[in-house]
């Protein structure tokens, strides 16, 4: 890593998040602090040759698997606020993939995935200095349920979170009708997660068929029109 993306401290900080070794905690929220605040201040300045140094840096299945446990840990908030940090980029389209194949290694059971997703939500939906956190848990429940169509496990997928969650349908909801409002960053993450519930075919992978609840459809359908309506143009330019 050069060092116009950030010092030395970053090189060092990737390399020990990269490590197969144990991290005291002391350790290791230090060098999460220090990979965050490059991150977040990467993707402020980042532009081409630079945010492709970022993504690089990031791109480790061990980093990947000890940020994504720092972001379900319902204990340190701090922790989890920077992990969301380094998660976020992580769950844009061209390096999302990785980042799933990288949580997917860690061996959890797709009910203990969801879990951990939806008492996240439920922690930090609605607050908002927490839409970053919002954002990157309906990233990952989308993901969780596209590996659930490719296996084409409806029973310990779409099943378990329809019916041990349902509230999470509810928040999805809400986070995409506050993209009319511009206070929800999660809102996209949010519809695309819905997508992957309800969508006939989501990349070429089906669940059983499943009518989508009646709150859920009149809500997007409410959230469409809205935005067709919006006296703004580029809220309109939306649909």
């Amino acid at each position: 890593m050069t060092e116009k993306m950030g010092s030395y401290d970053f090189d060092a900080s990737i390399a020990a998040l990269s490590s197969p070794e144990e991290l005291p905690e002391d350790v290791f929220d230090s060098d999460l602090r220090v990979v965050s605040a490059s991150v977040a201040a990467g993707l402020v300045a980042a532009q081409g040759e630079v945010r492709r140094e970022l993504f690089g840096a990031l791109r480790n299945k061990r980093l990947i698997g000890r940020v994504y446990r720092a972001f379900i840990d319902m204990t340190h908030e701090t922790r989890q606020k920077m992990a969301s940090i380094v998660l976020n980029p992580l769950c844009t389209h061209s390096v999302f993939p990785f980042t799933m194949e990288a949580i997917s290694s860690l061996g959890d059971s797709p009910q203990t995935s969801i879990n951990s997703l939806a008492a996240v939500l439920a922690k930090v939906l609605g607050e908002v200095d927490e839409e970053v956190t919002a954002n990157v848990a309906f990233a990952l429940l989308q993901g969780t349920m596209a590996r659930g169509r490719r296996e084409g496990n409806a029973a310990d997928y779409w099943d378990f979170l329809v019916q041990h969650h349902p509230e999470i349908l509810k928040r999805a909801a809400s986070s995409v009708n506050g993209i009319v409002d511009g206070h929800s960053d999660s809102g996209a993450s949010a519809l695309t997660f819905i997508g992957a519930m309800y969508a006939p075919r989501e990349a070429g992978f089906a669940f059983p068929p499943a009518p989508m609840p009646t709150f859920l459809w009149v809500s997007l359908l409410s959230t469409a029109v809205r935005i067709m309506t919006h006296e703004r143009q580029e809220i309109r330019d939306m649909v």
